[in-house]
């Protein structure tokens, strides 16, 4: 298969976290009452905003995004809209560099007030949770791309679309066993989802591997002066592969391991599997496996995904806001009403037990304007995990680093919300 570029997932947001109970203190119940709610303007049809990072160093992330929703809405308005009526985009947040918090308050206003009922972003954890109380005061049904704290919501208009610390541990402890390794050593930066997918991790491991480095207090959590004498550690440790989680310095590390002689095999996840071409040797990337969250799509959709913006980086996040775009309007159909009450209470007929497979817009919609029931057969592996609003990929794709250090796609790996296998 050709090689992809991969973007890191940079989490746009401030030092300041917010618990997750806080947010939602005020946020509505699971169906507030219509009267709670902005009606929806009358000849507008459904609106989709977009909460995303379109100047600065992470434009290239908001540009795959925005090539997922722009494409899904060309496909639904081609298949005669929702409801009689296209489906339009009702305004772009341009979260560009900022770390402010109150960038994400500002946009999320920006956004009801356009008559949005879902939006797609913001990419943080801490923007997320930020925007969250105006979003559901609004009644706009918020698909976060970065949000990973606390306990999933089952209340509000918030709809987690990251992978669970549990999935994300799971599949990555199964592809280190079903590749032999025995001694495993973990090199993990101070990050709140590093250590707790750390943790997970090796949870899923047990003892079918022994953990050589990384697994205690004083070990995990690295700050930046401290993973030099982290890296001469795992070296002397003798490990047969070498995990790296480290937002924001997976580049210095894996560099540094080549530096200090480590030949051990590398394994990176999610956030970290990006083209490391032009930042370090593609000596330093020998034997390195990095495993994504969600599938590419069809060949079809990536033609088109590409064709929509040549600059898209992180496919798989196109493809999954391709489909969240595609099940906003399945939603609103199945609701029979364009408002993101409408939307929230429809996203789980959008995936019915028992509902009839379908994988495009226009073969879903018609199964629904039959009264049939639908499950969603989402080209990303998406989908909303039963008693929650937990929107999670079900299959990981898994990269491999080539000789000239681009990452070629080589297979997939499946796993459950929980993490089992």
């Amino acid at each position: 298969m050709s090689a992809r570029k991969r973007f890191l997932l940079v989490v746009v947001a401030g030092a300041t976290l917010f618990s997750l109970s806080g947010c939602f203190l005020s946020a509505p119940e699971a169906k507030p009452a219509a009267a709670s709610c902005p009606a929806s303007k009358e000849g507008n049809g459904l609106r989709v905003a977009m909460m995303l990072p379109l100047t600065g160093d992470e434009q290239a992330l908001g540009t795959s995004i925005s090539a997922g929703v722009r494409t899904a809405i060309e496909d639904i308005n081609t298949a005669g809209g929702v409801l009689g009526e296209d489906v339009s985009i009702s305004t772009v947040a341009d979260s560009g560099d900022s770390d402010h918090l109150q960038v994400a308050s500002s946009n999320a206003l920006t956004i009801v007030r356009s008559g949005a009922a879902a939006v797609v972003g913001p990419l943080g954890s801490s923007s997320s949770l930020t925007a969250e109380p105006a979003l559901s005061r609004g009644c706009v049904v918020q698909y976060s791309m970065g949000y990973r704290e606390g306990a999933v919501p089952t209340k509000g208009y918030l709809f987690p679309v990251s992978p669970s610390d549990a999935a994300s541990g799971s599949v990555l402890a199964q592809r280190l066993v079903d590749d032999g390794r025995q001694r495993v050593a973990f090199v993990t930066v101070d990050d709140p989802t590093a250590t707790a997918v750390l943790d997970k991790t090796i949870d899923a491991l047990g003892d079918r591997a022994t953990v050589v480095y990384g697994d205690s207090s004083n070990e995990a959590g690295l700050e930046p002066t401290q993973i030099p004498a982290a890296i001469q550690a795992v070296a002397g440790a003798s490990p047969d592969a070498v995990v790296v989680l480290g937002p924001g310095a997976e580049g210095d590390i894996l560099a540094a391991l080549g530096d200090a002689g480590v030949r051990a095999a590398r394994y990176l996840v999610d956030n970290d599997v990006v083209d490391y071409a032009n930042q370090i040797s593609a000596s330093a990337l020998a034997d390195t496996t990095g495993i994504v969250s969600g599938r590419p799509g069809s060949s079809d959709l990536v033609q088109r995904l590409g064709a929509a913006a040549p600059s898209v980086e992180q496919i798989e996040l196109a493809t999954k806001s391709y489909d969240l775009t595609v099940a906003t309007a399945l939603a609103a159909q199945a609701a029979k009403g364009i408002t993101g009450a409408d939307v929230r209470t429809g996203l789980p007929l959008v995936w019915a037990d028992n509902g009839t497979s379908c994988s495009t817009f226009a073969q879903c919609a018609s199964l629904l304007k039959s009264g049939k029931p639908i499950t969603y057969a989402s080209q990303s592996s998406l989908a909303l995990q039963d008693g929650t609003q937990q929107i999670e990929a079900s299959e990981y794709t898994v990269d491999e680093y080539t000789s000239d250090g681009s990452v070629t796609e080589s297979g997939t790996l499946s796993a459950s919300p929980s993490g089992k296998q």
